[in-house]
């Protein structure tokens, strides 16, 4: 898995990460999004929600975390992204981070999709995806690389 700073985060074709707290949903939508809305009967931020959106062509992912997420709540949250969304992953991510996040929450984020990242499959088969060559775009709002 490799990482790397991006000052936009729209310079990628990749699929797109967006978290997301509970009590900023909208904000967040309008700062990074302004033309899309989403009902909150189909998302809005709640704890271990995901819901995913094509716009334009590009491919969007929204985690809800909650209101106060604690470390291992942004650890689990991330770490089921590439544990569950396998298929729809493929070389390139990238991950949008709103300047309401610390540096040591984005750090519990990165932490949890790299957990995700790990399959126990040593004696299958068939064996799962692997994501060594994972290349994610990180962008965030006023934090330094």
């Amino acid at each position: 898995m490799k990482f790397h700073y991006l000052e936009k985060s729209n310079t990628i074709s990749a699929p797109q990460i967006f978290p997301i707290l509970e009590d900023e949903f909208e904000s967040i939508l309008k700062e990074f999004l302004p033309n899309l809305s989403i009902s909150k009967t189909l998302f809005s931020g709640k704890k271990d929600s995901q819901h995913w959106v094509e716009l334009e062509g590009k491919i969007l992912l929204f985690i809800g975390l909650g209101n106060s997420p604690k470390s291992k709540d942004l650890q689990t949250s991330f770490r089921r992204i590439l544990a569950k969304n396998e298929d729809k992953i493929t070389d390139q991510l990238g991950i949008s981070f709103s300047e309401r996040f610390s540096k040591e929450e984005i750090e519990q984020m990165l932490i949890g999709l790299k957990l995700g990242s790990y399959k126990a499959d040593f004696y299958k088969q068939e064996r799962s995806k692997n994501f060594n060559d994972l290349d994610i775009a990180i962008s965030a709002k006023n934090q330094a690389s």
